[in-house]
């Protein structure tokens, strides 16, 4: 004598299709909707990714530097044969150097903000080619002659990937 189980079976009779529950699809597709959204995450899409408001002021500051604007006031702007390597090379010489955006002073600081010029923060390095590791929060600004671009990357870490890469046409 078989014992009885307290579930209850249902057994289709032959040659019928059994039936399918209306919840296998929706959990499927709950399930591909939860993987997506967290691979969507995971890839940064659809999240806030804001520069550390010091690398926004120094990306800022670095935009100017490669700005017509810039270049029109600078004593570089007289240079006839004008590459973005030359450019780079310019700003970290102690001519270029002497022209950037830095406030010392309170008064420096609205002078400034009076002519709409980002200024540098402190403890943020602008760095020529490549990252230095002696810094953490900083600029790198490049060149790339062959396609005629500065390269601006944004590194909060000098061992980590850029936060943020700006390619600029260079201003004529």
């Amino acid at each position: 004598m078989r014992a009885r189980s307290s579930i209850p079976v249902r057994i289709p009779a032959r040659g019928a299709e059994p039936r399918r529950s209306r919840r296998s699809g929706a959990g499927v597709s709950r399930f591909a909707v939860s993987a997506v959204a967290a691979w969507l995450v995971a890839c940064g899409v659809g999240t806030d990714e804001r520069l550390p408001a010091e690398l926004e002021q120094a990306m800022a500051t670095a935009r100017y530097l490669t700005s017509q604007r810039f270049l029109a006031r600078s004593a570089f702007g007289s240079e006839e044969d004008a590459t973005p390597s030359r450019l780079v090379s310019y700003l970290f010489s102690d001519l270029g150097i002497a022209e950037w955006p830095i406030a010392t002073s309170e008064l420096e600081r609205d002078q400034l903000r009076a002519t709409r010029t980002p200024a540098l923060p402190r403890n943020v390095a602008l760095v020529p080619r490549r990252p230095d590791r002696s810094h953490l929060l900083q600029v790198v600004i490049a060149a790339d002659d062959a396609a005629g671009e500065v390269v601006l990357s944004a590194y909060q870490n000098a061992f980590s990937q850029p936060l943020l890469v700006e390619r600029r046409p260079m201003p004529r």
